[in-house]
């Protein structure tokens, strides 16, 4: 017997380009990051280019789900056997410094954090692709349609949510 996997969308080409990628920061791990906690499931990590005042922390954690479906409207009649999963969590918290030209004395920090949650069943049907596939579409939602711009997160940052002509 074989088995397929399929997911329940078709994306539609527009005008532009139908695939855009997105530019990533390569983190150089070994050389700018130095682990601060490390176990099994679990890594913290400080960007050692960062100021002791300013430092940007990494976390990259995994913890087990023991009903993936919970939350979901997934009929239970397609269950799979197994509803175990895995929620894998990545954060990063940065620090925005702002000072003043003409006052030695003025100093803000800001505090910017992210974080992305995966959450997948433990399925052998589930792959890395389709994860990082997964992921790409979650920081997708970020932009409007074919653009690279930051347009549409500037409208996500005055409460605007709806992506241009939706």
């Amino acid at each position: 017997m074989s088995r397929s996997t399929s997911l329940g969308y078709t994306d539609t080409a527009d005008s532009g380009s139908a695939t855009r990628s997105f530019t990533r920061a390569n983190l150089n791990w070994p050389v700018d990051f130095v682990a601060t906690e490390k176990s099994d499931m679990k890594v913290q990590a400080v960007n050692k280019t960062s100021p002791l005042d300013q430092l940007e922390t990494i976390r990259v954690q995994a913890s087990e789900i023991a009903d993936v479906y919970k939350g979901t409207s997934i009929d239970p009649s397609v269950y799979a056997p197994s509803r175990k999963g895995l929620s894998i969590v990545c954060q990063v918290n940065d620090v925005l410094r702002v000072t003043e030209t003409t006052d030695a004395q003025f100093l803000n920090d800001l505090p910017l954090s992210a974080h992305l949650v995966v959450k997948v069943p433990q399925n052998a049907l589930v792959t890395a692709d389709m994860v990082m596939a997964l992921a790409g579409r979650c920081l997708a939602a970020l932009f409007d349609s074919n653009q690279l711009t930051s347009g549409r997160i500037a409208n996500l940052l005055r409460g605007a949510m709806t992506p241009t002509g939706l």
